[in-house]
């Protein structure tokens, strides 16, 4: 507020001195409780975009399971203006599993950043179509690299007039509102949180794909993945990986870290590119019996321009007829059907 010390001192009925004494001892509790870079080191852009990736992913499809492995063990979650906040990651997932996580598809997490750290501004679905601002998250990550990245503190502002501060309407409705760029990372995310955990016993099971087991399916992704890192061809290499899944890994890590060129011509094969890994990932999800359905903070604008990215003209040996589902369907599972997959 600018007030001297000397003014201060004539609010308080004290000196100067002692206000710049309290002032000075201030200052060093602060100093004292900051947490330090090893308490939360920031993580790489990557790392951190992939692990928020992965939390929007997990509220969008009301994962729990899959939220828990974003959650460090001493995890807070607080939610001004309400008192109410829990400590420990069981504390957390039960109350998000029991109030807010009840069912897929209820929420949309848009990508924004507050205060330096990594947020997501949350919308939410009554009991109509629209999606109304909600709650802004704050995340505080931690860990020192893309390994063992957790997420220490969520903080959740459930105040929507929030959303102007940001730039962000009140409302969404299902239009396409996300960059190729952005609907690539999301579908790598997917992919890298299921195809990354794939154990190598898995690899000779079946898949929807005819002719297709694991092994070839994953090692199909990475080919694309490869054309899509390096389209002139300077550096592929078209031999089966001996290591699929870790081709896989190494493949979506290196398009994630890669600067943006952006230039126009990346934005085709880049919505190709989500588009394939996204039902490829949900393929691998069905081989192994684990339902995963499609992140819906990608699978809503894939499915409006999937008709574009495969017209019926070249669909024949791309992708099987479209299967019919209900239109009250989730968009990912819609997705999938549109691509010729049946539902479990």
């Amino acid at each position: 507020m600018q007030f001297s010390a000397t003014e201060v001192a004539e609010l308080l009925d004290t000196t100067p001195a002692a206000v710049n004494s309290a002032l000075q001892r201030a200052r060093a509790h602060l100093a004292g409780v900051r947490p330090s870079e090893d308490d939360t080191p920031g993580l790489a852009e990557p790392a951190r975009r992939v692990l928020v990736d992965r939390y929007a992913a997990a509220f969008e499809r009301a994962d729990i399971p899959a939220l828990t492995r974003l959650l460090r063990d001493d995890v807070r979650l607080e939610m001004p203006p309400l008192r109410t906040w829990f400590t420990g990651r069981a504390a957390v997932t039960a109350f998000l599993a029991t109030h807010v996580l009840t069912r897929r598809g209820d929420l949309a997490m848009v990508p924004t950043a507050a205060n330096g750290e990594p947020a997501l501004a949350a919308y939410r679905r009554r009991s109509d179509p629209v999606l109304r601002a909600h709650a802004l998250h704050l995340l505080t990550p931690a860990g020192a690299n893309a390994d063992n990245e957790r997420i220490c503190q969520i903080t959740v502002f459930l105040d929507p007039t929030l959303f102007h501060l940001f730039g962000l309407p009140a409302t969404r409705a299902g239009i396409v509102t996300r960059s190729p760029r952005f609907l690539l990372q999301g579908a790598l995310a997917y992919g890298l949180d299921v195809i990354g955990t794939l154990p190598p016993t898995a690899l000779g099971d079946p898949t929807p794909c005819p002719d297709w087991d694991l092994r070839a399916l994953v090692g199909h992704l990475v080919d694309s993945l490869t054309v899509l890192a390096d389209p002139v061809g300077a550096h592929r290499v078209t031999t089966q990986p001996v290591d699929p899944v870790g081709a896989f890994v190494e493949a979506a890590c290196l398009l994630l870290t890669r600067p943006r060129a952006g230039h126009p011509a990346e934005d085709l094969p880049a919505l190709v590119g989500a588009l394939e890994v996204a039902v490829h990932t949900w393929d691998v999800t069905w081989a192994c019996q684990q339902p995963r359905p499609v992140p819906a903070i990608i699978a809503t604008d894939l499915l409006e321009l999937a008709p574009r990215i495969v017209p019926e003209q070249l669909r024949p040996g791309l992708f099987a007829t479209p299967v019919a589902v209900p239109a009250c369907t989730p968009a990912g599972d819609r997705l999938v059907a549109f691509l010729g997959r049946h539902l479990r």
